[in-house]
């Protein structure tokens, strides 16, 4: 590991952790993918608390994401029904994976090191999730693709589902699993970024965006059936101001 950024080192190291952490019993949702009629106003078909935050325990992921709504200046509505109903596709397929107890925040700014132990914080809306959710969010988080590579990210991915030995990954290749985690993850992000910049006045989360937006539309590119997002990311997309990582 002495050629990997120190910034790295215990993401990567974490990695290996959490493949070891899903080979023990995990619980299963039988029920759906949750939704509800947008209830909060802030985008998503999640229920949320004041803060934000889904309501519950153990919850499936976000699907119908707040992209729409917050994360794109407004477009023609023929286009916003299309993004849309491409995003409903993505859930489906996400919502026909195998799920597993996942962290939701599972990257560097919440794995910490303390007396030579990995220690994980900010894990109060754990959820129920496709296997690579969490290492979808460990490796396309801020800055983390600029460090990494793509070819490195590619290896990684291979190497998780290698260490799982497939285990609750069904049927879908590692990497395109990996790929709709990972695009309904930033999407997801780009909208609730906007949303807390405009509606809840902090803009700190938008000077965050122009490092989110290139793996916005990375992934856009990379996953079958979303070509309208891509183009709606591409040409009304709200990527903030100025990053300070």
């Amino acid at each position: 590991m002495s050629n990997i950024p120190r910034i790295l080192a215990v993401p990567l190291v974490a990695l290996a952790a959490l493949g070891a952490f899903l080979l023990v019993p995990i619980l299963h949702a039988e029920e759906p993918i949750a939704r509800d009629n947008d209830e909060q106003n802030d985008g998503s078909r999640m229920t949320l608390d004041e803060h934000g935050n889904p309501r519950g325990g153990i919850r499936t992921p976000y699907v119908d994401v707040p992209i729409a709504k917050y994360g794109l200046r407004p477009p023609g509505t023929g286009a916003l029904a299309a993004c849309r109903e491409e995003l409903g596709a993505v859930a489906r397929r996400l919502a026909g994976l195998p799920r597993v107890f996942a962290h939701r925040d599972y990257h560097a700014w919440n794995i910490h090191v303390h007396e030579s132990r990995l220690r994980v914080i900010d894990f109060q809306d754990a959820l129920l999730a496709p296997a690579l959710y969490d290492v979808a969010s460990l490796l396309t988080d801020r800055i983390t693709p600029q460090l990494l590579g793509q070819e490195c990210e590619r290896r990684l991915v291979t190497r998780f589902a290698a260490q799982t030995s497939g285990r609750n990954l069904g049927d879908a290749d590692a990497h395109e699993s990996f790929a709709l985690c990972a695009l309904q993850r930033v999407l997801k992000v780009v909208g609730r970024f906007n949303y807390l910049s405009e509606v809840k006045g902090k803009p700190r989360y938008a000077e965050m965006l122009p490092a989110i937006m290139p793996s916005a539309r990375r992934l856009c590119a990379a996953v079958d059936g979303v070509a309208v997002t891509a183009e709606l990311l591409e040409t009304h997309g709200k990527g903030g101001g100025p990053c300070v990582p």
